[in-house]
């Protein structure tokens, strides 16, 4: 298929003197990656685990805990999982290079591709999934119209050997908007904690899975917290953390127990990666 020639004449590019003996490097040149984005933006790419590798080196290179590794990949085994296996795992959309710049080296990267979705356009794909220009990625697949045939892998940039580097892996797997509040809120709390100790807790919050929420967006209704502040919510078995806003009280009408320290929002919930209506975290708050 033309998909593949394109990519057999890149790896020619690449030049032979580079390092490529290290079995354990989780992605090589050589390797193709491919990727999906679903519909909250969110970008995935898939990986063979090799032998060599661990799920712990596998989830080290791309910025991930083991934990939240797993939970991409219901049914893989913490211990003995079989080399050959197909993991999915969330990358940072800046992680991709869409264009070379003069200072790219092709032994520093591996390519990565699309494949197209049955009702897909390549003008949707191109300027929609990848933010680039549909003749871009018409030029890097060779392709002499706008038809592209669902299955079909396209060719729409590379992906660094080298792994996630610090500056993307806070919170950089949320979708947009929500990262952008979620930067924000971090920013005003720390800001508030230059003045003022925030208090610690830990206990189950609940979030309403099945009904439709009281509260949107990175929002929490908590006890003592002051309306109005941000508290800092962190899911230890995910390894993930999130920051929310304080919209208002804990109803005390006796619908939740006592010990139920916070009801959060369903973007709360999935940004701390749980699933069930009820689960427990680390908080951090400012208030009585």
């Amino acid at each position: 298929m033309k998909y593949l020639y394109i990519a057999y004449l890149i790896l020619l590019t690449a030049p032979t003197w580079a390092d490529t003996g290290d079995s354990t490097r989780v992605i090589k040149y050589t390797d193709s990656v491919e990727i999906s984005i679903d519909d909250e933006d969110r970008v995935y790419m898939y990986h063979v685990f090799e032998r060599g590798q661990t799920l712990y080196s596998i989830s080290k290179h791309y910025g991930l805990s083991v934990n939240e590794l797993l939970y991409n990949n219901p049914g893989v085994p913490k211990v003995g999982t079989k080399y050959g296996t197909r993991l999915r795992i969330p990358i940072p959309r800046p992680l991709i290079t869409r264009y070379q710049k003069e200072n790219f080296v092709r032994w520093k990267y591996a390519p990565v591709f699309y494949k197209v979705k049955r009702g897909e356009s390549l003008w949707r794909i191109a300027k929609v999934r990848m933010r680039m220009e549909v003749d871009d990625v018409k030029a890097l697949n060779g392709l002499t119209s706008n038809y592209v045939r669902p299955g079909t892998l396209l060719h729409v940039g590379w992906l660094s050997t080298r792994g996630v580097p610090d500056k993307l892996k806070p919170d950089d797997h949320l979708p947009e908007p929500i990262s952008r509040y979620n930067k924000a809120y971090k920013k005003k709390f720390y800001q508030q904690a230059k003045t003022q100790k925030p208090r610690s807790q830990r206990g189950p919050l609940v979030w309403n899975k099945m009904e439709q929420s009281p509260i949107n967006g990175l929002m929490v209704l908590h006890r003592y917290a002051e309306i109005g502040s941000v508290v800092q919510l962190r899911n230890n078995t995910t390894g993930r953390r999130v920051f929310a806003k304080v919209s208002g009280r804990l109803p005390d009408n006796g619908r939740y127990a006592k010990e139920v320290v916070a009801v959060v929002a369903p973007d709360v919930a999935k940004a701390l990666g749980v699933r069930d209506p009820k689960f427990y975290v680390e908080l951090q708050y400012f208030g009585r």
